[in-house]
């Protein structure tokens, strides 16, 4: 009986679905985060949020600075866990969850907890 070893490449399979699923959740992550920062606040800004809510938009770029890091799967699978956060000059966005009682990257995680499992899960199970 011959037993052939392949763990190398299992390990590489292992590494790819596990960048794969981090992607999967850094992007719906970003996605659902910019859709609950979207209600629109224009001029005079009559209709700003309160605690307890999301920012509204007045430019919109808060909402579009929501990003993650690393950028590419293979990075993501190196690190083994992805930053989800907002662009440096969009710092206000945390000040406002942390220091204004605004909802932010923290219920968005809270919200999404049970679908990034399960992208993580189906990874494995892959």
């Amino acid at each position: 009986m011959t037993v052939e070893w392949h763990g190398e490449e299992m390990e590489a399979d292992l590494k790819r679905r596990i960048g794969q699923a981090l992607a999967r959740c850094a992007v719906l992550f970003q996605t659902w985060h910019k859709q609950q920062l979207n209600k629109s606040n224009p001029a005079p800004y009559a209709d700003s949020s309160k605690p307890g809510e999301y920012p509204r938009a007045r430019t919109g770029f808060g909402r579009d600075a929501t990003t993650y890091d690393p950028q590419s799967p293979a990075q993501m699978a190196e690190q083994g866990f992805v930053l989800m956060g907002y662009l440096v000059n969009a710092w206000y966005m945390g000040y406002l969850e942390t220091m204004k009682g605004r909802l932010g990257l923290k219920k968005t995680l809270e919200d999404l907890q049970p679908k990034l499992k399960a992208i993580l899960d189906a990874a494995g199970r892959e």
